[in-house]
């Protein structure tokens, strides 16, 4: 009987991931549908709003470094907020299935197998991410609690889960997670979300910003208090967890 029902447990837990599995490729499948309809022209202007809510925060000159991104043609493109903040600026390149992160003094790109441009790798640019204190994270859906869904590939899950892991574990500066989004891409209900899932503490979106912080963490209380009253001024919307 104790066999049986381990059996059966077993099974409903393999269902219930390949459900998840399934719904998610299905949300893909709807916000990337979404994002392609908005037309060139509204799509430029959300990617300037985005990088004018972006400078509505504060602590872009006291962060030692900030981990971007290069856009795909669905991801909000954030070149001019990158020519701001040029010699904090890094970006992702994928090296044995890890993020390292790497400066692009000298604007070489390369193309890797998934069609984004990374900079061309040059060991005096390497960026360790201890150095990193901001993270500008794409996604392709968002929700208002800061939950994240991906391409699938899962190298910014395991970046920004071992860069969790390892300030808790020394207790050291908050390091932020920014996810960067079209509105089109907030999905008003909780994504399903995995263990090794980590929450952003803020969404930026070309409509509003949203501070989905946790009260029980330290140092994130006061940098909500000191945030909203900048924020809350210029956006729609201030949400917390």
């Amino acid at each position: 009987m104790h066999r049986r029902s381990y059996q059966l447990n077993h099974l409903f837990q393999k269902q219930s991931v390949r459900s998840q599995k399934d719904d998610k490729q299905s949300l893909r499948s709807f916000y990337r549908e979404k994002i392609n309809n908005i037309p060139p022209t509204l799509k430029k202007q959300k990617q300037e709003q985005i990088v004018y809510l972006l400078n509505q925060l504060s602590f872009w000159k006291q962060a030692r470094g900030i981990a971007v991104y290069r856009a795909l043609k669905d991801e909000p493109c954030l070149s001019s907020f990158y020519k701001l903040w040029e010699d904090k600026i890094c970006f992702p390149v994928i090296q044995n299935r890890v993020l390292k992160f790497y400066k692009n003094r000298k604007n070489q790109w390369r193309t890797n197998q998934f069609q984004i441009s990374e900079p061309a790798v040059q060991p005096e640019n390497y960026v360790p991410v201890d150095d990193i204190s901001v993270f500008l994270v794409p996604g392709q859906v968002f929700d208002r609690r800061g939950g994240r869904l991906g391409r699938g590939w899962g190298y910014y899950d395991k970046t920004l889960i071992k860069v969790d892991k390892k300030q808790k574990a020394k207790h050291c500066e908050k390091i932020l997670f920014i996810g960067i989004a079209f509105t089109e891409q907030v999905h008003n209900e909780p994504l399903a979300l995995f263990p090794h899932d980590v929450l952003m503490d803020i969404l930026v979106t070309d409509s509003f910003i949203l501070m989905p912080l946790d009260q029980k963490a330290k140092g994130k209380k006061s940098f909500k208090k000191s945030e909203q009253k900048i924020v809350g001024k210029q956006t729609k919307e201030v949400l917390n967890r």
